[in-house]
């Protein structure tokens, strides 16, 4: 069984929130996507001339449509405005976020990108490209981007806190603990502390610095008020404590935090990890239910679910929830893992379990224990057939 992951994807929208108000930005990069409003004023096909308005006039428009949430005429216009620009980075930028806000992340994404190319290094613009590359499965390529406009900086010049944050967020998105590490370390003593305390303490869990990450999640507790940033306080003190042993520990932290935020889906799953650990199927099925009805395209609480029920001889609703897991993700090698277990040595259909084993072990061919498993359920099954 086990826990998920310490960094949690659900994570990024509130540190970006505090990336941005740091920034001096009232709100997010972009408005949040609902269906684009259209029809509410004439406007002449995209590539056709703008007669003889300026490049500031129809930026202008531009904005206002931005700014009435008309989103396909704001990105229409900001294009336009570009082909005539004086400053083609200004029109770059509300053409990302029209896009970005109308739900066009692919559009959006290169927009981004070209802004933290050509510069000036803003936080906001930082930030929006950060988490949409995050977002989309690009963080890699956005981090790489990051480390080359910090080389990019005159000799003995050091990087800006908050970028620097930014690019210690993105490192620790895609799983690269000492670089992310690093970047969030010189945020510490800084104005930007505060916006990325708790990442760094997520980087220090990652690299297996317990007591300095137990640390970072006590101070982002005793100086947040009742809410998210809570909430993710003792989530990550909780992931602390599992990792240095101590249950009882990370099991009060987990329920600190469901005291705080009674739908937090990582809370639920892992607490639910801890209980069934301890041998109490039925609390831990009550809680995984629970995350199931609350996020129900994610896979863990179900994989989980059907390890719960496996505990208590339920083996037809135990195999539901893990085929229901991989219904989510066909790739969750956990369930099919699992499900392979369950067909072959509580079901006893060996010849069934083998396909479940064989697309486990294309996945991770490593595995030797399951290489076992697969070849003993291969014996059986050409027992049976014999």
């Amino acid at each position: 069984m086990r826990f998920l992951p310490a960094l949690c994807p659900w994570v990024a929208p509130a540190v970006m929130s505090a990336v941005l108000a740091l920034a001096g930005c009232a709100g997010a990069p972009v408005p949040q996507p609902e269906p684009a409003q259209v029809g509410q004023q004439p406007a002449a096909p995209l590539g056709e001339v703008t007669g003889s308005r300026s490049f500031g006039e129809v930026l202008e428009e531009a904005r206002r449509a931005l700014g009435r949430k008309d989103y396909r005429e704001a990105a229409r216009v900001a294009r336009e405005a570009g082909r005539l620009a004086p400053d083609p980075g200004a029109a770059r930028l509300l053409e990302a976020e029209a896009r970005q806000a109308m739900g066009d992340g692919a559009g959006a994404l290169p927009l981004w990108q070209a802004a933290v190319e050509a510069g000036p290094d803003r936080p906001r613009v930082w930030a929006a490209y950060a988490e949409l590359a995050v977002h989309r499965g690009t963080g890699d390529e956005a981090l790489d981007l990051f480390d080359q406009r910090f080389a990019a900086l005159p000799g003995g010049e050091g990087p800006d806190p908050t970028l620097s944050g930014i690019a210690g967020w993105t490192a620790l998105a895609v799983g690269r603990g000492e670089r992310a590490t690093a970047y969030l370390a010189t945020t510490v003593g800084t104005p930007a502390e505060g916006a990325f305390a708790l990442a760094l303490g997520r980087a220090q869990l990652l690299v297996g610095a317990l007591a300095e990450a137990a640390e970072a999640a006590r101070r982002a507790v005793a100086g947040s008020a009742a809410g998210e940033a809570m909430a993710q306080g003792w989530l990550l003190l909780g992931d602390v404590h599992r990792e240095q042993g101590m249950a009882a520990g990370a099991r009060d932290a987990y329920q600190k935090v469901l005291e705080v935020d009674p739908a937090n889906y990582a809370a639920r799953v892992n607490l639910a990890v801890l209980t069934l650990q301890q041998g109490d199927a039925e609390a831990a099925i009550e809680l995984l239910q629970a995350a199931t009805e609350g996020r129900p395209g994610a896979p863990e609480a179900w994989h989980d679910l059907g390890l719960a029920r496996r505990s208590l001889a339920q083996w037809d609703a135990a195999r539901e929830a893990y085929e229901t897991a991989l219904k989510i993700d066909p790739e969750y090698t956990p369930a099919l893992k699992n499900l392979g277990i369950l067909i072959e040595k509580y079901l006893g259909r060996p010849a069934a379990a083998l396909p479940y084993y064989d697309q486990y072990l294309q996945l991770l061919p490593d595995d030797a224990e399951v290489q076992r498993w697969r070849k003993n359920a291969e014996r059986l099954a050409a027992q049976e057939s014999g």
